[in-house]
């Protein structure tokens, strides 16, 4: 675990996408895809490879961070992502982008993401999934 002395990021932006796109010289991000609901054929299933969007402010400092992917009925993580972040000034705006590998999905439900930072709990985001309706 980092210091105790660097602040707890204030969340602007955490969002799920299909992938995201820098461009080299303006370091601007592109996200295609953004999303919040999935549909699959049949369960169990696998849904390819997202990628995570996290803006924040307030941070500044070493960060131990962690994903995970949460199965809200049970509460059981099913996928967890694990990295470290440095940011030089709190005051100004601290992006990151994190592709993930695929994930499983045993079931219709609601699932999250959570975003943790020094061992301290962030945000998480919300995703639902269901049986895609044959045509």
């Amino acid at each position: 675990m980092n210091s105790v002395s660097t602040p707890t990021p204030a969340l602007v932006a955490f969002l799920v996408c299909d992938s995201v796109i820098q461009d080299g010289p303006s370091g601007k991000k592109t996200l295609v895809g953004v999303f919040s609901n999935i549909l699959v054929e049949n369960f169990p299933a696998a849904h390819a490879s997202p990628w995570l969007f996290v803006k924040l402010i307030d941070c500044e400092g070493s960060y131990d961070v962690k994903f995970e992917f949460v199965r809200v009925s049970g509460q059981e993580i099913l996928l967890e992502a694990n990295g470290n972040l440095n940011a030089t000034d709190r005051h100004s705006n601290t992006e990151f982008a994190l592709q993930l590998p695929q994930l499983p999905i045993p079931a219709a439900g609601q699932y999250e993401f959570r975003l943790w930072m020094n061992e301290k709990f962030i945000s998480n985001v919300r995703i639902d999934v269901d049986v895609q309706e044959s045509r």
